[in-house]
């Protein structure tokens, strides 16, 4: 919901309930009497108890709101001298003299003057009346029908107990002369009568009120509910400073109905749970709708092909990290973990997940401003994407003889197969991906299965790509020599400890893809290597950052241990520096170390270095081809050798089936005569 829908809805809830003239949410039963039990004196004497005198004859005492309200048999008579109501409200007992009361007497009798006045006692927490007291309210009564109603908004708010007060005492008289004796009519209900246990009037008003409040507390609940997850989740400034507004905005609203319509005790906490529980649905909601959301690379249905041309592309395909914190690669994965059964939190919890990767890219942020000599906001971001593209402009200055140079992604856009139809469709017919994974991995095979939606054997592509990283002799050696060289001068290599460190998979996924096989090999591999530079074989860890031992925080301290002065990450699973290589790794060896003499030499992507440029080179060159048309098997869109371009490949068979009933149309139709 928008901040201009918020705020529209939130003035029409509160002009309805205006309107409806609804009575404040509270309605209370401080007692009910019983009626004809009015008492009868004859000069002093009780005569009999019966149904005399209606109009003073007490049914019952409510509190609606802050409207006290004292119910008759009969319209009452206030004003000709021989009637007088006198009500007396004891809130709380701080002894059996002091209290905070309430006293209210209304008219007189034996032809006295009239009175109408309401008296407050307030008295404070030792019992001793405050130095100020409220002044009394002089003609607030007012006669509706067989009712006498007291507003006591001016005073209600002193009471704590005003909706359970101590006792309620009422006396009623009416007096006249009658055969020449002096009658006196009384109805009374003093302390220690049993009074109707205090309760909701369960009258219209009392049910629309409470009606609005449960649904403006409902309405704030679910919307809290459902901003928090944004906020969570949502890297825009704007939407984060749209939840904050809304936030402040229901929760004041809600505050300012329960204020503004009294509210008994429980519905206070009917208030109080209809908003709880209306914050976990919100919250659940939202997570529902953000959890739906999928990474997809939209491909067209028709694609003009230009199949003349002879041209020749390198793609470079990476793993890909955004720019600014992005959630749907994180939650492609989090499904891939569930159907894996990968113990994990719930996908109740992953918005707070969300909060904690969304954190990280802005602690990142925060270490490439400090970096930068120069910068502005706008410039603090992920190196990942720049980086990448450095690689291709690198490669195109080199010996290469590629018409055009692309950059794909896996978990950033264009993905694969949105670079590859880029490519075809302008004329390329050769194509070479210089593949800059490791291994085979979870985001490897993402890419592979995206380009099995797409058949290209039918138009005459040739496509090859490079092998995964791990197994180059040369990237070893390269890892090898760039270990060596980040060691300080004159330092004893007994005393220098490395961290091999690569991300690592869930042991799950090891039936799926053979990267913790091939990880392991390629570790070993430069562990051998720097074994044969002169480093000490205890002090080379080959180490994984998440899901299984040994991880950073365990090597770290052994090394620590056996004497280490200096120690090395070397992160061997990422050749192109983004969040991991950048913030995580070495936010980990730090806290992992709490001696401060020791030094911390952290050996990220390999990036654009020119050693690396040139094993990239002697990949490329030995770049094998793809099985097209094995790939394709399964494709949902299918490449026409045509000019026609890509078509669904289930359209393509329906066209095939039209155009043959066509044929077979036109051979059984008998040539029509001419006129």
């Amino acid at each position: 919901m928008s901040k201009r829908s918020l705020v529209l809805f939130s003035l029409a809830l509160t002009l309805t309930l205006v309107l409806t003239s609804i009575g404040l949410a509270n309605g209370v039963t401080y007692f009910e009497d019983s009626t004809n039990d009015v008492f009868r004196y004859e000069d002093g004497t009780l005569i009999a108890k019966g149904d005399f005198a209606n109009e003073i004859d007490v049914v019952s005492v409510t509190l609606i709101g802050t409207e006290l309200t004292l119910n008759l048999a009969a319209d009452p008579k206030t004003n000709d001298g021989f009637h007088s109501y006198e009500i007396v409200i004891v809130w709380d007992n701080i002894s059996q003299t002091i209290q905070n009361k309430t006293e209210i007497t209304v008219g007189n009798v034996d032809g006295a003057p009239f009175v109408d006045v309401m008296t407050n006692y307030l008295v404070n927490a030792t019992g001793h009346p405050l130095a100020s007291q409220p002044a009394p309210i002089y003609n607030s009564t007012q006669v509706k029908n067989q009712k006498l109603v007291w507003e006591m908004d001016v005073c209600l708010y002193q009471y704590t107990s005003y909706v359970s007060p101590m006792y309620v005492n009422v006396t009623t008289k009416y007096t006249t002369e009658i055969e020449g004796k002096n009658v006196l009519f009384m109805d009374t209900h003093l302390k220690g009568e049993t009074p109707t246990p205090p309760g909701i009037i369960w009258n219209f008003s009392t049910i629309l009120s409470v009606a609005g409040t449960l649904l403006v507390c409902g309405f704030a609940g679910y919307t809290l509910g459902q901003i928090s997850v944004y906020y969570f989740t949502t890297n825009i400034r704007s939407k984060q400073t749209n939840t904050i507004f809304m936030a402040v905005f229901v929760v004041g609203l809600a505050v300012l109905v329960n204020f503004w319509f009294w509210l008994t005790p429980w519905q206070i906490l009917w208030n109080v749970g209809i908003f709880l529980i209306t914050i976990v649905f919100g919250y659940y909601w939202a997570t529902r709708g953000l959890m739906r959301l999928k990474f997809d690379s939209p491909l067209p249905e028709n694609l003009p092909i230009d199949t003349e041309e002879q041209l020749s592309a390198c793609i470079v395909l990476s793993k890909g990290e955004s720019e600014d914190y992005n959630p749907l690669p994180y939650i492609r994965r989090f499904y891939k973990k569930e159907e894996t059964n990968v113990e994990q939190k719930s996908k109740f919890l992953q918005p707070i997940e969300l909060y904690k990767m969304k954190r990280q890219y802005k602690k990142l942020f925060k270490l490439q401003a400090q970096k930068a000599v120069e910068f502005t906001e706008k410039e603090v971001k992920n190196p990942y994407r720049d980086i990448s593209k450095d690689i291709t402009e690198k490669l195109e200055e080199t010996f290469l003889d590629y018409d055009m140079y692309i950059n794909a992604y896996v978990n950033d856009w264009p993905t694969i197969n949105q670079v590859l139809l880029t490519a075809i469709a302008r004329g390329a017919s050769n194509i070479t991906i210089l593949n800059l994974f490791t291994s085979q991995s979870f985001e490897y095979e993402l890419a592979i299965n995206e380009m099995k939606r797409i058949d290209y054997s039918k138009i005459g592509l040739n496509v090859k790509q490079t092998d995964f990283l791990g197994k180059s002799k040369k990237i070893q050696n390269y890892l090898i020599k760039k270990v060596k060289a980040s060691v300080p001068e004159g330092s004893d290599l007994a005393k220098v400890g490395v961290l091999l460190i690569s991300e690592g998979q869930p042991k799950e996924w090891d039936s799926l893809y053979p990267l913790t096989e091939e990880e392991e090999a390629f570790k070993k591999a430069i562990t051998q290597g720097l074994q044969k530079a002169g480093f000490q074989e205890q002090n080379v860890r080959p180490v994984w950052l998440n899901y299984r031992p040994p991880q950073i925080e365990d090597a770290v301290q052994e090394l620590v241990a056996s004497g280490c002065q200096t120690i090395i990450a070397a992160i061997t699973s990422e050749p192109i520096d983004g969040l991991l290589t950048l913030y995580t790794v070495p936010t980990r060896v730090e806290k992992a170390i709490s001696d401060e003499s020791i030094t911390v030499i952290t050996i990220g992507g390999w990036n654009v270095d020119d050693e690396i440029i040139k094993v990239y080179l002697s990949l490329i060159t030995d770049a094998k081809a793809l099985p097209l048309e094995e790939l394709g098997k399964e494709a949902e869109i299918v490449l026409q050798a045509s000019k026609v371009g890509a078509t669904l490949k289930e359209a393509e068979d329906h066209e095939e089936d039209k155009h043959e009933e066509n044929k077979s149309e036109d051979k059984n139709e008998e040539p029509s005569e001419d006129k």
